[in-house]
């Protein structure tokens, strides 16, 4: 026994001098660098072969496109100064398509030319072809390549865009969706077999009513030729006539109406697509249940007001041969969607969600052949997604969101327990099943992304691609490290510290408290989004402190709910306490304390600094801070009876939503802010930033107020390169002003 303890205590010993090292080691390594963010290279879409021979995944890169540069506006200045100050900097984003032969460790080769633009990767059953979606004249059709020839061909020479591909058992015919404008549905006489004009609801008369005359227009005859004058005009965009309630999009305003149906394509040379589904509904994700029979989602195009603008998701079975159609998930308080099918086509995996409540959406499985059994419901209290059966079906795998990371676990069907296969402080991106084996994509501390796949058997795991590598080589990184709080429900909020490059236990330090959106987010050291930006920060000597409060995900329903009602006072208490925590360890300089957040953490910053004022500056980009002026401006406006339980003018939420919102405490708020907004976002609206900036310039604060053009909600994430680099620097400019004036 004290063998056992000398050899425990030894192996501490050891582990503290190796980290102390490798700590010594990193600290002469260079920073991560802003216009890093220019050599992220992130793997996604994975796909394998039947057989596990071949693996198909993309990868997003950001490149240079300076020769595709718009023109610059000459007005501005004169151009001998324009060519001095205007660097020729345009990056954009180019995804492509690898496959990797597994067996023969070969390297990687393009799916297709690296200009072309595909969109989806399917297998066929017996692992021998590829159908994919690639652009061809601006629509998307269906390409088959042969694995074994290396030769693709077109096989669609379809009207209208191809979405969501699948192959049937036989390997033979593919089904897919396609987007159908109103009008097409009315009058295109190659869609005549699913027009259902007939079946036209006294509900949806009005809603399509000028359609049905487009073609006599005049401002002084009849109602139907007034009609057919008047949808002239929205089609020459003279006006915009909104009859829907959720008209609004991540980046503007969408009033056209188009329809989602169903096509099956033989895949021999020159085939016309048959329709599957008809009429007034929308159609997607479909999958084959057995040779004759698909399953697809089903909602209708008019939205039920009383559903807070959402639309119920129903699933249906599809017989092809006689065009029958049934419902096999259907309720009055439930949206269903197909997650997905097993290889039989025996199980069905789907979600079951609670329309319009905060909630951890289900997920069951269904037994398509023995219909009357009853479904299993897969009991995990975290968020699951990208399911998938084993060949065998025995086995079901997804993707577990929690506790900062995001596994891969599996379930055995019809039991109880699950098991996590890969390592739970990692984020896995995107992963496929293969005999024995997985493999996936994931963000590390250490990396962003790169490709993996691990014996299940041996429990080994090999990194496949090297992406990221050779930049990352000479780069310091901050390791975040673990902590936890107890807040005054008894719930626990984890958090991660990060230590600033260069860092030395006698000397204190300023600290950056970063907070998440969402609110239904959640952060870890596996979350790409937010990777560089951690680093950066770190890298220019400031510490950086995040954490999960309560409202988050990835902690259980009762957590995520822990917020309803109150977006600002519990989670501002769970935020500031592991600040405070932070804080305690003696080497943050509580002076230099500053704050960012986007979105839901907009909200949370406006909120906590109208409340606490021990911030030196913040930052708060893309923020609701009113939300009677957000119900009407926001594309996801029913956050606000979901979370609140009604309307401005429902009894007592009005004046709940007064007290939750920051624009009421805006005179107590006296720290410097830098304020952003993207000029296209309607997923929260401008307004709420303008009010903001205009209440605090009108105050007398020290704010200062960055709109983004062309740049929606996503801008940070997914947006203009350039926009996304100016924002960050933008953000340590201010931060910079103030902690070393």
């Amino acid at each position: 026994m004290k063998f056992l303890k000398l050899q425990y205590h030894l192996m501490i010993v050891l582990a503290l001098l190796f980290t102390n090292l490798s700590h010594s080691q990193n600290l002469n390594k260079n920073p991560i660098e802003v216009d890093d963010l220019l050599k992220i290279r992130s793997i996604t879409n994975i796909s394998t072969s039947v057989d596990g021979k071949w693996v198909i995944y993309s990868v997003k890169s950001i490149e240079d496109d300076s020769l595709n540069k718009k023109e610059t506006k000459k007005e501005l200045l004169p151009s001998y100064i324009l060519d001095k100050v205007l660097p020729n900097m345009n990056y954009s984003y180019k995804k492509r398509f690898w496959n990797l032969n597994l067996e023969e460790n070969s390297i990687p080769y393009l799916l297709d030319s690296a200009k072309s633009e595909i969109s989806q990767v399917v297998f066929s059953p017996n692992g021998n072809e590829i159908a994919y979606l690639k652009k061809v004249d601006g629509l998307s059709q269906i390409f088959k390549y042969d694995l074994k020839t290396k030769i693709s061909k077109q096989v669609s020479f379809f009207s209208y865009n191809i979405n969501n591909i699948i192959w049937n058992r036989d390997g033979n015919r593919l089904v897919f969706t396609t987007a159908i404008p109103i009008m097409a549905y009315l009058y295109d006489t190659t869609l005549q077999s699913i027009r259902n004009v007939a079946n036209i609801s006294s509900r949806d008369s009005l809603f399509i009513s000028n359609y049905l005359h487009y073609d006599s227009p005049n401002p002084d005859g009849t109602i139907e030729n007034i009609r057919s004058y008047l949808y002239r005009n929205e089609l020459s965009q003279k006006a915009k006539v909104i009859r829907k309630i959720q008209y609004q999009t991540e980046a503007g305003i969408n009033t056209a109406v188009n329809l989602s149906h169903i096509f099956i394509l033989d895949t021999s040379f020159g085939s016309t697509p048959i329709a599957l589904t008809k009429g007034l509904n929308n159609y997607s994700s479909p999958y084959f249940i057995n040779r004759n029979k698909i399953i697809v989602n089903s909602t209708p195009v008019v939205e039920d007001s009383s559903l807070y603008g959402l639309t119920k998701s129903s699933i249906y079975e599809i017989n092809i041969d006689s065009n029958e159609i049934f419902p096999l998930k259907q309720d009055t308080h439930f949206s269903y969607s197909i997650e997905s099918v097993s290889k039989s086509g025996k199980y069905l995996a789907y979600q079951r969600n609670v329309l319009g409540k905060v909630n951890i959406p289900k997920i069951y499985i269904y037994n398509t052949i023995d219909q009357k059994s009853n479904d299993y419901l897969i009991e995990i209290d975290r968020n699951l997604s990208q399911i998938q059966f084993s060949s065998d079906e025995n086995y079901i795998y997804f993707i577990k969101s929690g506790n900062g990371g995001s596994v891969v676990s599996k379930s055995r069907v019809g039991t109880k327990t699950f098991q996590n296969l890969t390592d739970s402080v990692d984020g896995v991106l995107s992963f496929s099943v293969l005999d024995k084996k997985i493999i996936y994509a994931k963000t590390t501390i250490s990396n962003p992304s790169e490709l993996y796949i691990k014996n299940l058997e041996e429990n080994k795991e090999q990194q496949l691609s090297h992406l990221n590598d050779k930049w990352l080589e000479n780069k310091f990184i901050s390791i975040p490290v673990k902590h936890s709080i107890v807040n005054e429900l008894g719930q626990k909020v984890e958090f991660w510290v990060m230590k600033p490059k260069g860092f030395e236990s006698n000397k204190k330090y300023p600290l950056l408290l970063e907070m998440h959106g969402g609110p239904a987010s959640m952060w870890g050291p596996g979350e790409e989004s937010m990777w560089h930006e951690f680093q950066f920060f770190t890298g220019k000597g400031i510490g950086v402190v995040y954490g999960n409060p309560r409202g988050s995900n990835g902690y259980g329903e009762k957590f995520l709910r822990a917020n309803e009602k109150d977006w600002g006072t519990g989670p501002a208490k769970d935020v500031l306490s592991y600040l405070n925590k932070t804080i305690s360890e003696d080497w943050v300089d509580s002076s230099k304390l500053l704050l960012s957040g986007g979105s839901y953490a907009g909200y949370l910053t406006a909120w906590i600094l109208s409340h606490d004022h021990r911030f030196l500056a913040a930052s708060s980009q893309r923020g609701v801070y009113d939300f009677n002026t957000f119900l009407g401006e926001g594309d996801v406006w029913n956050i606000v009876p979901r979370y609140f339980g009604g309307y401005p003018w429902t009894n007592k939420i009005g004046e709940l939503l007064k007290n939750q919102s920051p624009i009421n405490y805006v005179q107590n708020i006296n720290t410097p802010l830098l304020i952003f907004i993207g000029e296209h976002d309607t997923r929260v609206g401008t307004t709420q930033s303008d009010m903001l900036y205009k209440s605090l310039r009108l105050l007398g604060k020290h704010v200062e107020y960055v709109r983004h053009p062309n740049a929606d909600h996503e801008l940070t994430r997914s947006g203009d390169n350039t926009q996304r680099i100016d924002q960050m620097l933008r953000t340590y400019e201010f931060f910079y002003r103030y902690l070393y004036k």
